[in-house]
């Protein structure tokens, strides 16, 4: 093994003894060790450096526990946990990633009866020894939920009107093809769609769209498009029907197509 790698690390439980944990307790906050560790080395090192340590000594008192590096460690894991113990003893947290988070968090809640815990290097020469004590109860934040990407565009909504609703926020309900949804409408609006309700209507407005779910999470009403003035597909599939037998013998649409275009170019070349 390198030479950097034959570290040890004491942790020290304060305000605690053995007769107070349980062996439950203590496979926690064995198993929450590890997970810290290989979180702190996954942030320095990146996801697929492999190093493990191992529990080397349980000492007498308080809780103590000595945790030595794994032959087949590729880093230096306790270098690592130093260097994120460090960051969090300075409030440092702006870079750490949630899963880095989350394993602190596991950490300093596994052992509610302990009030600090004292980490502390133990290299084979004695030089560069640390020692960083924190408190059980502090706080690690989460990072805030990324916001949804959002666009708003102008658009127009076609479908039936299946609610209407008045008061001091007035709304509709349109169910479209894709989705139902709710618009905000005005008071003179509401009253509009009242004649409506239960009929394939169009509403122009202003739509706010979750990229991530291809949603409409918002919809702001801007004109009404009454019945008389838009034709649903039902009712126009006669109209489409009658038209169809002069496309019967195309087999190839989009050669049809471009057969068109073909033609367009040639007349205006």
């Amino acid at each position: 093994m390198r030479d950097d790698l034959q570290q040890q690390m004491l942790m020290t439980f304060a305000g605690t003894t053995p007769q107070q944990i349980s062996l439950t307790q203590l496979a926690q906050v064995l198993d929450a060790t590890d997970k810290l560790v290989s979180a702190c080395v996954r942030e320095t090192f990146g996801s697929e450096i492999q190093a493990p340590i191992y529990l080397s000594e349980f000492r007498a008192g308080s809780i103590m526990l000595s945790f030595g590096v794994m032959p087949s460690a590729q880093v230096d894991p306790i270098a690592a946990l130093f260097s994120v113990i460090r960051r969090v003893q300075l409030q440092q947290f702006e870079d750490m990633s949630p899963d880095l988070r989350r394993s602190l968090r596991r950490f300093f809640t596994t052992t509610p009866t302990a009030q600090a815990v004292t980490f502390r290097n133990l290299p084979p020469d004695q030089a560069g020894q640390q020692e960083v004590t924190l408190p059980t109860n502090i706080a690690i934040p989460f990072p805030d939920t990324p916001k949804p990407l959002e666009i708003e565009e102008s658009t127009t909504l076609y479908g039936k009107l299946v609610s209407v609703t008045g008061g001091a926020s007035p709304s509709c309900q349109l169910q479209t093809s894709r989705q139902d949804v709710s618009i905000d409408v005005t008071a003179e609006q509401a009253g509009e769609l009242g004649k409506y309700l239960d009929q394939e209507i169009g509403i122009t407005g202003v739509a706010t769209w979750n990229l991530d779910a291809m949603w409409i999470r918002r919809f702001v009403s801007k004109e009404i498009i009454p019945p008389r003035k838009y034709q649903s597909w039902e009712a126009a599939l006669p109209h489409l029907q009658a038209f169809a037998v002069y496309y019967e013998d195309i087999r190839d649409s989009v050669a049809w197509v471009r057969s068109l275009r073909d033609d367009d170019d040639e007349e205006t070349g």
